[in-house]
């Protein structure tokens, strides 16, 4: 449990360190925190629920060639292991790429909070330990998802188009992302601005832009199209699988949802951004009651909100202006997710098949 719990201390650390520190000494500290994330997720060896599944998957493409890897029910992941065969990288290989994509991802989100270290000790538990360990494809998929949120945010719809495409070639589950795109995009207020700043200044070549990446992300969800039915057929008709502690996850994203219904102004700057977090939430809420009937598929939304956490909790303490009881906000939710972190590591169904962590370098 020691690696786990360093991976845990080293944000927390993190996020009690003087904001007026210098550059040098911020980047240091960030340089730190992402390797040594990088080299504990993408390294490590029989580490997370799927690792044999994984394992059998790339020797099967490594074996049969570029076939498997276009049949794989992620494509994009498909292909990563497919490159990754030729070069001889390896299982790691494959993981590296995923874990350097999902966090890239999260480093992104978490420096545009106002306390990032906050946002990635958040992250820890579950989202880096559990999530990035092991379920692999989708965490790469969830990376991408996140940047999908950044460009989002900044009214960037085509840049998100992309990613949002690349994401569901990565795993369908990243559907959601498209979701979240298209209620924003085709918000009143959104669709006045495109038509200002695309057909208004540009008719020709920002239009064509615009249809060409929709048209992209329509037939990638054509591609991906069976193997998503097939496992909505399995989530909602078969109710096939069932999540131990889904309900409990679901609840991690209700809270941080109702506090920013009641105080989301305060947390974000712009209207825009109010009304995509509040989509969100809304998200987030609905998943309660759906988590008592189908507790895999909320489970699985769910991952897609969990930036939700992020947001709220890293910028809950800026709320008081006192900055000792800011600082007892930020050790109080530090807390709180040492406690998440413990709890599963001690009573989680699956949580020996992450115990004892090993690596390449750590056997």
């Amino acid at each position: 449990m020691t690696t786990y719990w360093v991976l845990f201390l080293l944000p927390f650390l993190g996020s009690l360190w003087p904001r007026n520190n210098s550059t040098f000494s911020k980047v240091l500290l960030w340089m730190g925190l992402v390797i040594t994330t990088l080299i504990l997720v993408g390294l490590r060896e029989k580490v997370g629920g799927d690792w044999i599944n994984y394992l059998e998957a790339y020797r099967r493409i490594e074996d049969e060639g570029l076939g498997p890897a276009l049949r794989n029910r992620s494509i994009g992941y498909g292909l990563i292991n497919w490159v990754t065969s030729l070069l001889g990288g390896g299982i790691y290989g494959v993981n590296l790429v995923c874990a350097s994509v999902f966090l890239s991802g999260l480093l992104a989100f978490c420096l545009r909070q106002p306390l990032p270290c906050l946002a990635w000790l958040v992250a820890t538990p579950y989202f880096i330990i559990v999530v990035a360990m092991g379920y692999t494809a989708q965490s790469a998929a969830l990376g991408v998802s996140m940047l999908s949120f950044i460009f989002i945010l900044e009214r960037r719809y085509v840049v998100s188009i992309v990613f949002i495409a690349i994401g569901v070639m990565l795993h369908k589950s990243a559907i959601i992302s498209a979701v979240l795109l298209a209620a924003m995009f085709f918000d009143k207020e959104t669709l006045v601005q495109v038509k200002k700043k695309v057909l208004d200044r540009n008719p020709g070549s920002r239009y064509l832009i615009l249809a060409a990446s929709m048209s992209l992300l329509l037939i990638i969800l054509a591609v991906q199209g069976p193997g998503m039915y097939q496992t909505l057929e399995y989530y909602v008709l078969r109710n096939h699988w069932d999540s131990g502690g889904g309900v409990i996850r679901v609840l991690m994203n209700t809270f941080p949802a109702i506090v920013f219904l009641i105080v989301g102004r305060r947390l974000v700057e712009s209207d825009h951004a109010l009304r995509f977090w509040r989509l969100v939430c809304l998200i987030a809420l609905l998943c309660a009651p759906l988590a008592l009937i189908y507790s895999t598929l909320a489970d699985r939304i769910s991952l897609y909100l969990i930036p939700l956490q992020l947001l709220v909790w890293s910028r809950t303490p800026t709320l008081f202006k006192d900055p000792v009881l800011a600082s007892g906000v930020t050790l109080f939710i530090g807390a709180g997710y040492g406690l998440v972190l413990w709890v599963w590591l001690t009573y989680a169904t699956h949580a020996y098949e992450w115990i004892p962590y090993s690596s390449i370098f750590l056997p």
